[in-house]
């Protein structure tokens, strides 16, 4: 029983943040340029940040 409350909090909660990101992605985009100048080093860190989001849901799904 627990176990099931907790796995979905978890994924109601990753859902959010996910959306959270898409709604703030300007802003995010701005901090990092603003912070960051070389394209290929904000694109590196924008394709990290990616990997780093699919390696937090794929055990989610293998979960469900």
């Amino acid at each position: 029983m627990w176990a099931n409350i907790h796995l979905w909090a978890g994924v109601v909660l990753l859902v959010l943040l996910v959306l959270h990101i898409v709604l703030h992605w300007s802003v995010i985009d701005g901090f990092f340029k603003k912070h960051i100048k070389s394209n290929a080093w904000r694109t590196t860190l924008y394709l990290v940040l990616f990997v780093l989001l699919i390696l937090s849901v794929v055990p989610w799904m293998w979960a469900l």
